[in-house]
């Protein structure tokens, strides 16, 4: 990265079918940077844009040039990660050439697109928060696997550009299907397998408030079902769950335990979050991380009580 700081504007070409990142050096002469540095397509967004933005992102990302990430060892020691974020001008594509290449000189005359490092001067967009005062995230990877990075701290240069200390966040991995005809009760056995199939599209699309409210619906279904219950409410049905666990009463299927009292108890408490009014008013909005976690917490409770 320190090679790549030590130029203001980039700008990436194709040459005999390979990508070229060239600069205009002090005597006018395009050269290519040598070794080429792995740039890296991104997108910028803040956390309150996640719940639509991840699964419209994931079928861009390959295709994405407007934004580049370019990664280096971090400010924070060994384990750490820094990004500097070329930004692409908005002007149609310049003809350059001709460049040296290797110290060679090409008659290379092509289109480029011309890139500028994120910096102070572009009124706050890459600062790292939000009118809102939220934590913002770069996505990087494939329409296969996309990766997710919280920004943790932000620093600014001595030429005014902002580097990125970031932070990876464990994303769920794929949810098998599931087998409930245990459940003898056909119209709960079909909204379980609904719930199921809502909390896997909820993960796959990485949408924060959507695996919550999926997986305490599945929870409540389940709950229902246990206790021949009239009313889905969460709170009073694992208020039902606690008093059959102080009294060692004998489940009638599904054998829950403690743990995942306390696991569901922790997704009621989450769902609370995901209503707009009270997530604005109390500033409780779910962070990623958080949510994402939920996808263990379900597969705990569904292995202890013998559906996974």
């Amino acid at each position: 990265m320190e090679s790549m700081l030590n130029y203001s504007d980039i700008f990436v070409t194709t040459f005999n079918n390979e990508i070229i990142v060239t600069y205009k050096n002090v005597h006018g002469v395009w050269v290519a940077i040598d070794p080429k540095p792995s740039l890296i397509r991104t997108e910028y967004i803040f956390e309150n844009e996640i719940e639509v933005m991840m699964p419209i992102i994931a079928q861009r990302i390959d295709r994405v040039e407007n934004l580049l990430a370019l990664f280096s060892q971090g400010l924070d020691g060994v384990g750490s990660r820094s990004v500097a974020l070329l930004v692409k001008n908005n002007s149609t594509p310049i003809v350059i050439g001709p460049m040296l290449i290797n110290g060679l000189q090409f008659n290379v005359y092509s289109n480029a697109n011309h890139y500028t490092f994120a910096n102070t001067q572009e009124s706050g967009v890459w600062n790292g928060s939000s009118s809102l005062d939220q934590n913002s995230y770069l996505v990087t990877g494939t329409r296969s696997s996309v990766k997710l990075s919280r920004i943790v701290r932000v620093d600014v240069d001595i030429s005014n550009r902002y580097l990125y200390s970031i932070s990876n966040i464990q994303l769920p991995g794929v949810l098998p299907l599931l087998d409930f005809s245990s459940i003898s009760n056909s119209q709960l056995r079909d909204e379980a397998k609904k719930n199921w199939d809502d909390f896997r599209i909820a993960n796959t699309n990485l949408a924060v408030n959507s695996t919550v409210t999926t997986a305490k619906v599945l929870f409540e279904t389940l709950l229902v079902y246990e206790f021949n219950a009239t009313e889905r409410n969460m709170d009073k049905l694992l208020s039902k769950l606690n008093q059959r666990l102080d009294t060692s009463e004998t489940a009638k299927q599904f054998n829950f335990t403690r743990l995942d009292y306390h696991l569901m108890e922790k997704l009621r408490l989450l769902h609370q979050r995901t209503h707009p009014e009270r997530a604005v008013r109390k500033n409780e909005n779910i962070r990623p991380e958080m949510a994402y976690s939920i996808h263990q917490d379900v597969i705990q409770v569904l292995k202890s009580i013998s559906l996974l």
